[in-house]
Formats: C-alpha cells, sequence, structure tokens
C-alpha cells in the first residue's frame, strides 16, 4: 500500500507492505520525503506472520494499519485474524487488535469515518479453501468492534479494495466466482453497495451543562433526529449506555445527563431507539455531550481566572452547515487560525492579523467544503493548539 500525504504543507510517502516472505514476516512501514529520503521505518508484529495492505491517515497526524496475522490457536498455519495497528506521526505503536477467530480473516483495505471511526473491508473464509466471502467491519477510535457485515454467493469472493458514498453507504470491489451464468468456474469483478450506516453522531444543543450539572430532554425531542417516520405512531423503547465521563437515564418521558464531577471535555451517551417488539433492529446514534467550563452555560469564561492560550472545542462538533470557535490569548501577537484537510491542505483562514491578549469567537461555514474531517490550527507567538472538525452532510 503506498499513499502520498501531506503533513504541514510538507510531502511525504507513507509505504505499507512486509518485512519479508515465507514463514517469518511483520507488517512493515516507510515514510519517506518528496525526494524519497527515508525519514523512519518501523516494524509491528509477534513472533507470528504479519503484513499490512492497507493504511489510513488519522486526524493526530498517525496512521491506522490493516492487514493479517497468523493466529497462534489453530494448527499448521492456517489460522489467520484480521489485524490493526494504530501508531503516531512518529511510528510509534499506540495499539494493536486483532478481529476473526474462524479459519481465515484478512483485512485489506480501510477508511476514516467523518466521525472518526473505522471501517475496515477484506475478506474471511469459515470451512475451506475456496469459500472466502467480502467481510465488512467497523471499529471505533479505540478499535472496540462497532458492526459486521459479510457478503458472499456460496463459491469464493474476495474484497480487494473500498469507499464510502454520498448516502452514507460502502461501495466494496473485488472479485467473485459464484455468479457467473456460464461457468462457475470463472472470475469475475465484483461490486457490493451497502445502505446507509446505521450508527449516526448528533450533537446536543446547550451542552455545557446547566448550573445543577444536568440537561433534560423530553424524549418527543429525538423522534425527529433519530426515530425512522414509520416509527413515529409506534410503541418505542429507548436505551442508552453511558460515556467514559458522561450518564444518562430515562425518568418520566426525559432523558437526564449528568456528568463526571469537575471533568471537562468531550464524551458521548450510545442512544439506541427500536420498536416494541422488535429490538434486533435498533437505530444507533452517538449523541456527542461537550462540557466547556465548570458545568456552566451562563459563564463559559472566568474573567476573574488569568487568560491562557487556548482553543476550546468547536460547538457543535460534529456540524452540518457552521460552528462556532473561540479562542483565548494570554499575551499579544500575531495570530493565525486556519483549517486543514487531512491531506495537509489549507482550505479556510479565519485568522491572519495581529491581536491583544484576550477572548476571541468566530463562526466558521461549510458552504464551500465537503464531508469528512478536518484539523484547526491556531498558532500565536510560537504557540500551536488544534482541534478536529467533524463537518457531517
Amino acid at each position: 500500500e503506498f499513499k502520498k500525504l501531506k503533513e504541514a504543507k510538507i510531502p511525504c510517502f507513507i509505504i505499507a507492505g512486509s518485512t519479508g516472505g515465507g514463514f517469518v514476516s511483520d507488517g512493515y512501514v516507510i515514510k519517506v520525503d518528496a525526494d524519497g529520503e527515508e525519514v523512519w521505518s518501523n516494524a509491528y508484529g509477534t513472533d507470528l506472520f504479519e503484513y499490512f495492505r492497507g493504511i489510513v491517515q488519522t486526524p493526530d497526524g498517525g496512521y491506522a494499519l490493516i492487514g493479517m496475522q497468523e493466529d497462534s490457536e489453530q494448527e499448521h498455519g492456517d489460522g489467520k485474524d484480521i489485524y490493526l495497528v494504530r501508531i503516531d506521526g512518529d511510528g510509534e505503536e499506540i495499539w494493536s487488535r486483532t478481529y476473526g477467530g474462524r479459519r481465515m480473516d484478512v483485512g485489506t483495505d480501510i477508511i476514516l469515518t467523518a466521525d472518526g471511526d473505522f471501517v475496515i473491508a477484506g475478506l474471511f473464509d469459515v470451512d475451506a479453501p475456496q469459500d472466502n466471502e467480502f467481510y465488512l467491519l467497523r471499529v471505533d477510535p479505540d478499535g472496540e468492534e462497532l458492526w459486521s457485515l459479510t457478503f458472499g454467493g456460496g463459491r469464493d469472493e474476495g474484497c480487494i479494495s473500498m469507499v464510502q458514498t454520498s448516502d452514507g453507504g460502502y461501495a466494496l470491489a473485488g472479485y467473485t466466482n459464484s455468479f457467473s451464468e456460464e461457468d462457475q468456474g470463472n472470475i469475475n469483478i465484483w461490486l457490493v453497495k451497502t445502505g446507509t450506516d446505521i450508527i449516526r453522531w448528533l450533537s446536543l444543543p446547550d451542552t455545557s451543562f446547566t448550573q445543577d450539572s444536568t440537561l433534560i430532554y423530553e424524549l418527543e425531542y429525538f423522534h425527529e433526529f433519530i426515530s425512522p417516520p414509520v416509527y413515529l405512531d409506534s410503541a418505542l423503547v429507548f436505551t442508552i449506555d453511558d460515556g467514559e465521563h458522561i450518564q444518562g437515564q430515562f425518568e418520566d418521558e426525559q432523558l437526564i445527563i449528568t456528568a463526571d464531577e469537575d471533568w471537562l471535555g468531550l464524551d458521548s451517551l450510545r442512544f439506541i431507539v427500536f420498536e416494541e417488539d422488535d429490538e434486533d433492529n435498533g437505530d444507533t446514534t452517538f449523541l456527542h455531550i461537550t462540557i466547556l467550563e465548570d458545568n456552566d452555560i451562563t459563564n463559559p469564561f472566568d474573567l476573574d481566572t488569568p487568560l491562557a492560550f487556548t482553543l476550546n472545542e468547536a460547538y457543535p462538533n460534529p456540524f452540518n452547515s457552521t460552528t462556532s470557535i473561540s479562542y483565548t490569548l494570554d499575551r499579544d501577537g500575531f495570530v493565525t487560525l486556519k483549517l486543514y484537510d487531512l491531506a495537509g491542505r489549507e482550505v479556510a483562514s479565519l485568522a491572519n492579523e495581529k491581536q491583544s491578549a484576550g477572548h476571541y469567537s468566530t463562526t466558521l461555514s461549510a458552504e464551500k467544503l465537503s464531508s469528512g474531517v478536518y484539523l484547526l490550527r491556531l498558532e500565536a507567538e510560537g504557540d500551536v493548539s488544534m482541534r478536529k472538525l467533524v463537518l457531517v452532510r
């Protein structure tokens, strides 16, 4: 896998593959500059057999790598698992995970979704050689599996690549010998289009909690955003899974949200709604909750506190038309506030001037931007701060 990327407007190339062949190999990554000179290289794996087939850059400037790892629990080297490794921008491993457990599972491509998850395409084989199927798997930024799907025709299929489509689904391309009308032994190109991904994100209004450290929503509020229209006249069941720092509970047809004491930041609740006797077909939405400062929406800035250089979390984020951006400066100086795509291209300039110490806010319009993940970069007098923005149409 060979991809050209840009970091801070400096072109580079990232190459992913393996260190060798036969029975011994690790996943291998090389980063080179625009002239082909090596910047760094690293191998990833164990004493088993590993290789990489796909790579994607992450919002923090690192990379996620997908491929295969030998399954040590199966004999004669027949077992293989999907192998996912996340590394930082210097090539240091952050974590690695495997998925599968059948006879053979191989990851062949990986994309980053607009809301920061990874979707992995590949193939799996349950019983015997020449009986593979397309495999599609979604995991969160920490590698936790969210869902998986398989597609096949009873003989041999193999997924090679994948893209996310404008309707929120996926298109997978590869080969098959299951659907030839003339000869079942023929291998043909196979294209699979999925429906819209059921996992969605919603930034709740009025986050940055009220003074009693709670947010209260009538459940009717969520019908418009989450429940399909066919559900509106049906009996609905709502369930919710707590986030790391945020908790939710239902009481008297209301959703009551609370947070850990003295915690600031962004967290999410997994909100699920399904028809009363159809629990297996629920709709899942992740509710973004942002606590800006001291759980107090009426006083987001404490003017008695000494100013610091701070780029606050944009609100809302993800967003689909505009989002508000605020920051503070602890001293006078020349300030730039710019938006970059994941290829390192500047797509918007929000500030490029000398400013005095103080509080500032501005609005970013997405009118000329496409859906995806962007990096917001604030720089002033040698200080730099960055935030990830997610635009969802």
